[in-house]
């Protein structure tokens, strides 16, 4: 006979279980394996992984070059659950630089946001009870065949493998998904004209001026200056102030030769300077 979600349920309920003060029933394993596949379902749907601790990984893997920006699904189960029940997985494991990023399993997520009349207590006791009674039933050498929602795991003869539906079968990369999600980040900037540490752009200011900037294109509102601009701007101000007819005597003679003087202002050896 095949272990299924209904055999899961109906032997986890009979092992006398309880969270909190009350006993479990079949139908309350019922809900949180419900709560749990919509929780594994939406992250799939948002092309996110998810990590069901003890157990396995269910994620995706960028496939192709970065032009294609192909995802397909990956079934990773956790090194400790192959030992403790000594049973076999004959799969490769993916590069972690290759998988999207995964989220841990929350029991107070899944209680709230996939559930009615389920708490934290009865997800986590639930939970780890169901993972433990499949692991064992793959180990005895059962036939196993449990729904994840987004795909079925299978045992047979102390084997497991994982089959995903057709309708997860390979999915389009988001921009940051492709990039690695190195994308939602800004890396601070330097001037290059000067070394690191003399005349840097601080990290917040590049920060900022580069969110403003992205929301002045969506609006389309006038794009604020850089904090480079600013800095020029307010060199230039200094340096027209400080290039006024008559403040200079014959003599002086200073630098830099990029300042643009009015003609007529000055006599043929003088040379304005920036205002000091």
């Amino acid at each position: 006979m095949t272990f299924t979600e209904s055999t899961l349920f109906r032997d986890c309920a009979l092992s006398g279980k309880k969270a909190g003060n009350k006993e479990v029933t079949a139908e309350t394993y019922q809900a949180v394996w419900k709560a749990l596949q919509a929780w594994v379902e939406s992250q799939f749907l948002i092309k996110k992984g998810c990590h069901i601790t003890g157990m396995c990984s269910l994620t995706w893997r960028r496939s192709g070059s970065s032009k294609e920006g192909l995802l397909r699904p990956a079934f990773v189960p956790v090194e400790a659950f192959i030992k403790s029940n000594n049973i076999q997985w004959r799969g490769l494991c993916p590069a972690p630089n290759e998988l999207v990023s995964c989220e841990d399993i929350n029991f107070a997520k899944i209680a709230i946001r996939f559930s009615q009349d389920l708490n934290k207590d009865m997800v986590f006791t639930c939970s780890r009870h169901m993972f433990s009674k499949i692991g064992s039933a793959i180990a005895t050498g059962t036939d196993v065949k449990i729904d994840f929602k987004v795909g079925t795991l299978f045992g047979k003869d102390r084997k497991i493998d994982f089959a995903f539906s057709s309708e997860f079968s390979r999915a389009r990369c988001t921009p940051s998904q492709d990039m690695g999600d190195a994308s939602a980040t800004i890396a601070p900037q330097t001037s290059p004209s000067m070394p690191p540490g003399r005349g840097a752009v601080p990290a917040e200011a590049t920060t900022k001026v580069d969110t403003m900037a992205v929301t002045a294109r969506l609006t389309g509102a006038p794009a604020p200056l850089s904090f480079r601009e600013v800095k020029e701007r307010k060199a230039s101000a200094r340096q027209q102030k400080a290039c006024l007819p008559g403040k200079h005597s014959p003599a002086q003679v200073c630098a830099p030769a990029r300042y643009v003087h009015l003609p007529g202002k000055h006599s043929p050896v003088q040379v304005c300077a920036p205002a000091r």
